[in-house]
């Protein structure tokens, strides 16, 4: 059944009026009927119509005035007008205000049919594309105001660390690498290096032996010799001074094979369980931190071919753009309707034009560009949903989790760390769900695959399996990179313990892992040879049979001792 359709008859001929209205209703359109304009501009502000057919010559006036009228009504109005061949004159300049049609009489039935059928058609082809441009450019606007948000979250985040530095509960001092001199010192650092007062607001800039006593000095000294010599991370123990027992570790931050800076740590030993505390607590947002450069180029990616895509679609409107003006020539060009030789002449030209202009490869680019827009747009649409995922704090209470979907979640948030050095083979089977926190267990899988890949050198691959055993599921993550000896192996589960350069890691990941899995009522165990890559096994129990909460958890990873 056709849909129906409202058209509105505006013509003063009661004969020609009647013969119109019957050939409408026979296609099923409702059909309303007017004799002069004033009338017509009534029903047409009451109520839509899909059509309007109109006398050229209603009651003695231009059929233009009429379309004025209407056109201030709406200006999408459709309107086919009834003529007279000694009215084409006047025809252009209705063509020219908007006319979509125009029928010169005698006209035949059929043709008349047609011409309505052939404007609704087009008018519903318009509305369609214009509501797809329409909801594209929400989307589109919608995605990049999440992206903004994004990063404005990211620059927080940025801010929000500085402030730690700043505010951090253990002492920290900058060394430029060459010159030696201060270039930040935060709150705690002052004290606990014990800054001469004189230089309490113009310590900047000046060079550390000259600032700080001499027997912080000496052990300052001792970390700086040593951490150019290593180019690695140098912890020279504690020591005894005036104002507790202090323990000085050395950072290098690195520049090819040149060290740039050099980060100095001091705490008061005493107040050894604070620091801790403080560090496992924002372990999970420097997790998140090293992620955000990752995510930040995963989102670069698709969002860069979408623009490079975008001016290109560009190109190809304005190809069809040229093609468009020489259609309008021809609809403003009402002698083609009575010279062949001249519309055959503009036809030739036409398709010459759009032979030059390559139409049909560019219509049929065009789709493939809006496809792979929205493809890359889904892209970023998944990694941001899983961003907020994996930083979203877990209830208060276990869940029923899938552990497969979980580590789906967690390869697309590390991929960027993962897709250059190694190939991922996933071999997840079937398996029950389990009760547990799974941001917990995503924060225990992004651990271990980050430091997989970092293990391997060159090109490598990364094996997932998941089975599960006795009431128990099974994780076996392995990496085929440098392995690790038995010395090695006994120590990876204890704090700060690492094998990584000093920019690469904390040494706090597989401790937190750890001390995770086993509050899950699990277990984590390892299995490596040097040279032959390294296995981890998770087991976590589908039923806990006593569920701890989160805050046991947590409270746990303050515990963890050295």
């Amino acid at each position: 059944m056709k849909e129906k359709k409202h058209i509105l008859i505006v013509n003063s001929n009661e004969q020609e009026s009647e013969r119109l209205k019957n050939l409408i209703d026979g296609i099923g359109y409702k059909v309303v009927v007017c004799t002069n304009s004033e009338e017509a501009v009534i029903h047409y502000s009451s109520q839509f119509f899909d059509v309007v057919v109109s006398d050229f010559d209603i009651s003695g006036k231009a059929g233009t005035q009429l379309l004025k009228k209407l056109k201030e009504i709406n200006e999408y109005t459709v309107l086919i007008f009834l003529a007279n061949e000694d009215n084409l004159k006047n025809m252009r300049c209705a063509v020219k205000e908007g006319a979509t049609d125009l029928i010169l009489r005698p006209f035949d039935d059929n043709e008349f049919l047609k011409s309505i059928e052939d404007v609704i058609e087009k008018r519903k082809k318009s509305e369609g594309r214009k509501k797809y441009h329409q909801e594209l450019e929400r989307y589109i606007d919608e995605t990049t105001e999440t992206l903004k948000l994004q990063k404005e979250a990211l620059e927080r985040e940025q801010e929000r660390s500085r402030g730690i530095i700043r505010e951090a509960h253990f002492g920290i001092v900058f060394l430029d690498g060459e010159s030696e001199e201060v270039y930040m010192l935060n709150k705690r650092g002052k004290k606990l290096f014990r800054l001469k007062e004189e230089y309490e607001n113009t310590y900047l800039s000046k060079n550390f032996k000259e600032i700080f006593p001499e027997k912080v000095v000496e052990r300052i000294d001792d970390v700086v010799r040593q951490v150019r010599s290593e180019k690695g991370v140098i912890d020279i123990g504690d020591f005894v001074e005036e104002n507790g027992i202090l323990n000085f570790v050395g950072y290098p931050v690195m520049i090819g094979d040149m060290v740039s800076s050099i980060v100095i740590i001091t705490d008061d030993v005493t107040e050894k369980k604070i620091m801790e505390r403080q560090l496992l607590q924002s372990s999970r947002l420097a997790g998140i931190g090293e992620l955000a450069a990752g995510v930040a180029h995963e989102i670069n990616n698709p969002v860069a071919f979408v623009m490079s895509n975008t001016r290109m679609l560009e190109k190809y409107f304005s190809r069809i753009r040229k093609l468009l003006k020489k259609y309008e020539r021809i609809e403003n060009d009402v002698s083609l309707l009575e010279d062949a030789e001249k519309r055959n002449k503009m036809i030739d030209e036409i398709i010459k034009l759009k032979e030059d202009l390559h139409i049909e490869k560019a219509l049929k680019n065009i789709d493939e560009i809006v496809n792979e827009n929205i493809d890359g747009l889904e892209r970023v649409k998944k990694i941001v949903f899983d961003l907020k995922n994996f930083s979203h704090t877990d209830k208060e209470v276990m869940e029923e989790a899938d552990v497969n979907k979980i580590m789906e979640d967690t390869l697309n948030l590390v991929w960027n760390e993962l897709k250059y050095k190694a190939e991922v083979v996933r071999d997840l089977n079937d398996i029950p769900k389990i009760q547990c926190f799974p941001q917990q267990i995503s924060q225990v899988f992004a651990n271990i695959l980050v430091n997989g890949v970092h293990a391997i050198e060159g090109k490598g691959t990364i094996t997932i399996n998941t089975y599960s055993q006795k009431g128990l599921v099974k994780i076996k993550i392995s990496d085929t990179g440098c392995g690790m000896n038995k010395d090695t192996m006994v120590k990876i589960f204890n704090p700060f313990f690492t094998t990584k350069e000093a920019d690469k890691g904390t040494g706090l990941g597989l401790s937190i892992a750890f001390k995770i899995i086993e509050k899950h009522n699990g277990s984590i165990s390892v299995e490596s040879d040097p040279g032959k890559g390294t296995t981890f096994i998770v087991a976590l129990p589908v039923i806990q049979e006593k569920k701890p909460s989160l805050k046991t958890i947590e409270s746990s990873l303050d515990g963890i001792t050295f």
